[in-house]
């Protein structure tokens, strides 16, 4: 939805470079995650985020970042939570390099 630009439920020529951008940031997304979440559930423990709260640089206390994003208040972060999180506050704390996550 976010690559139709016209609202006509296609993506069009002119269209597909975003497309192709949203793609290429949702799989940058989903590593970043996958990075964060230690024990491959597809969650993310609040002592998981906090191990890697030094790598992230984050501009406040890690804990008050975990539950704004855990929007369910399940004490877990969603893979949904975090991208629709990111979305918005994704400028305020340095990005990792793949040196940093070791994939």
């Amino acid at each position: 939805k976010a690559a139709d630009r016209s609202n006509n439920g296609f993506v069009e020529r002119k269209e597909f470079g975003y497309f192709l951008r949203y793609i290429v940031y949702y799989n940058n997304l989903w590593s970043l995650f996958s990075f964060l979440d230690d024990d491959s559930d597809r969650r993310i423990t609040l002592d998981e985020f906090t191990d890697a709260a030094d790598l992230l640089a984050l501009p406040r206390d890690a804990q008050d970042i975990f539950h704004e994003i855990d929007a369910n208040v399940g004490g877990m972060i969603l893979f949904q939570e975090f991208v629709d999180w990111m979305a918005t506050n994704e400028p305020t704390f340095k990005a990792l390099d793949k040196d940093d996550m070791q994939l």
